[in-house]
Parts: C-alpha cells; sequence; structure tokens
C-alpha cells in the first residue's frame, strides 16, 4: 500500500550576507587647476586645511591681465568713437541723398561704413568681456566646501589650465568601493543598507546605503 507523508511548510527568512574588503576615498574629490596662465602668487590654504564654497585658494599674478584690460578699455573707445563719427557721416550723406545731391552708391558706401563701425564695437566689447573674466580667473576657488588632501604648488610657480595646482575632496561623507564576484553581485541592489566596519576602529560599525552596482 502507497504511504503518504504530510508535513507542515513554514516559511522563514533566510539571511544572505556578502563581506567584502573594500577601498574607503572621499565622496567628492577634484583636482583644482586654473582657468588662465601665469605666476602663482599666493596660495592661501595648505594640507588639512578646510575651505568653504567659493572661497579663494590660490592667486595668479594679475599684472598681465589688468594691461590687457586696459588695452581692451582702449580698444572699446576708439570703435565707440569711430561708430559715432561713421553714423553721423551716414546722417549727412542721408541728408544729401534726400536732396538728390549724391549717388545711391555714395549712400551705400557711407552705410556700410556704419555697419562696420557698428561691428567693431560689438568685437571690442567681446574682447574686453573676455579680459575681464580672464582677470577674475587669477583667483581660483572652491568648487565646493571640503579639505585640501594635496598640494602641487608654491608661489612662483608658473601655471596654467593644464596643471592641477591643488586637490580639493569632501570628507564630511566618504564611499566605499568594494570588488565583488559574480555570485555575490547577484545579492546585492541599489539603495540596500550596508554596515562598514574598520580594523583600525574596533568594535565600531557605519551604517550606510548601496549607492550602485557597476
Amino acid at each position: 500500500d502507497a504511504r503518504v507523508v504530510v508535513t507542515t511548510v513554514q516559511a522563514e527568512s533566510l539571511d544572505l550576507v556578502v563581506r567584502a574588503v573594500g577601498r574607503v576615498r572621499p565622496w567628492q574629490e577634484v583636482s583644482l587647476a586654473a582657468e588662465v596662465s601665469g605666476r602663482v602668487e599666493e596660495v592661501l590654504v595648505d594640507i588639512g586645511d578646510y575651505v568653504g564654497n567659493d572661497d579663494v585658494v590660490l592667486r595668479i599674478d594679475t599684472a598681465p591681465y589688468e594691461d590687457a584690460l586696459a588695452e581692451r578699455e582702449a580698444n572699446l573707445l576708439r570703435a565707440q568713437a569711430r561708430m559715432e563719427e561713421s553714423a553721423a557721416a551716414l546722417e549727412r550723406v542721408d541728408s544729401l541723398r534726400d536732396r538728390g545731391a549724391i549717388s545711391e552708391r555714395e549712400y551705400e558706401a557711407a552705410l556700410a561704413q556704419k555697419r562696420a563701425g557698428e561691428a567693431d564695437v560689438r568685437g571690442a566689447e567681446a574682447a574686453l568681456a573676455r579680459a575681464q573674466r580672464q582677470l577674475a580667473d587669477c583667483a581660483v576657488a572652491a568648487p565646493f566646501p571640503g579639505t585640501i588632501v594635496d598640494r602641487h604648488v608654491d608661489s612662483g610657480a608658473l601655471v596654467g589650465p593644464e596643471r592641477p595646482v591643488l586637490t580639493l575632496a569632501n570628507l564630511e561623507t566618504v564611499a566605499i568601493e568594494v570588488g565583488l564576484t559574480e555570485q555575490e553581485l547577484l545579492r546585492v541592489r541599489s539603495s540596500q543598507i550596508a554596515y562598514v566596519e574598520s580594523s583600525s576602529l574596533p568594535g565600531k560599525r557605519a551604517e550606510g546605503v548601496v549607492d550602485g552596482v557597476a
């Protein structure tokens, strides 16, 4: 005779724990570089210093950029004067044209001269705006609050956009990067709670959230 065995099925939770060794890094870290080239006049911070958002951390010698700004201002004044002269000349030509005292060709030439003067003014205004930005860029500022973790230059050094001058990091929040096996990756999802322990701080545990799985 066949026998049937009946048993009660109960749902139980099963903890799947993934343990991994990771690397601590700042949540935000950036290498600061100057927007313009020049000689460092003053470094206002050192390694370990805390800076706020938009705090100036380094200054570049402004003398060459002040000279360039003065030249662009003079160029704009000259362009404006030429445009005013061409505008006045066009008014005179336009009056003569109404009386039939000049040809259409002469009028068109005066109109072209005025338009050229307006274009020269716009070009001079753009050049002046660039000179103003370059002068302002002689001050390197922090893009976010954080701590200076590396310094690459001293006063007197020549710097430019291609050369980092300081490294800024946000150490208020840190990220932990860990390497996982393929099987472990199946158990980890974004937004899960994760706990971090450090051998240098025995008995202490920090709580975080999985930010992303790549």
